[in-house]
């Protein structure tokens, strides 16, 4: 197999300017993909819920990351995206196929955190906890999964949590919406997966 096995594959990289986001997107670029990055920006309509613990960055380091994408070789784009906005999933989706015609690959790397006790958390932190973790990576995985069911090929990742399966006295709406996440997944490789002849 050669280094660069994923040449002429177009991945989409949501929370792709830090983290693990950015490590997959440049792992990605790595093995030959061209790379949309999509990121919630400083500059981003601020539509926070108190408690959320979020990195929020700059348009300069989404630029930086397209750059260290493209270095490995390949076509690199890079747009603002907030996963709690359909519409802003949906442009993001569009943006990928207006660059690059279309989505061989989904990495769900998007999320935030709070730490609260379960009678602490505010309404508003539980459902903003839960819109990014779980409802983010369904929303882009509805966009994507049609065109690779047809295509019959496509890979979505999604990150999950050992806090999916452990429990923690102040991560109940992490641990909830990483929990979720794994069901999700499941749902998403049953659908997308050939079905066995009978």
């Amino acid at each position: 197999m050669t280094d660069k096995y994923l040449q002429g594959r177009v991945a989409m990289v949501t929370g792709g300017v830090s983290g693990m986001g950015r490590a997959m997107a440049l792992a990605l670029a790595e093995k030959g993909a061209d790379v949309l990055i999509g990121s919630l920006l400083e500059s981003s309509p601020l539509d926070t819920a108190r408690g959320e613990v979020v990195h929020r960055p700059g348009e300069a380091a989404l630029q930086q990351t397209r750059a260290e994408i493209e270095a490995h070789g390949g076509q690199a784009h890079a747009c603002d995206l907030d996963v709690c906005q359909p519409a802003s999933c949906r442009h993001f989706y569009e943006e990928a196929l207006r660059v690059f015609g279309r989505v061989d690959i989904l990495a769900n790397a998007a999320g935030i955190t709070a730490e609260q006790t379960i009678c602490g958390h505010s309404e508003a932190l539980w459902l903003k906890v839960m819109d990014v973790n779980a409802n983010g990576p369904f929303r882009m995985a509805r966009l994507v999964l049609p065109a690779m069911i047809e295509n019959g090929w496509g890979r979505i990742v999604n990150i999950a949590s050992t806090a999916a399966s452990v429990g923690a006295v102040t991560s109940g709406a992490y641990c909830a919406s990483k929990a979720a996440v794994v069901g999700l997944t499941r749902c998403i490789a049953q659908e997308g997966a050939p079905c066995p002849a009978p």
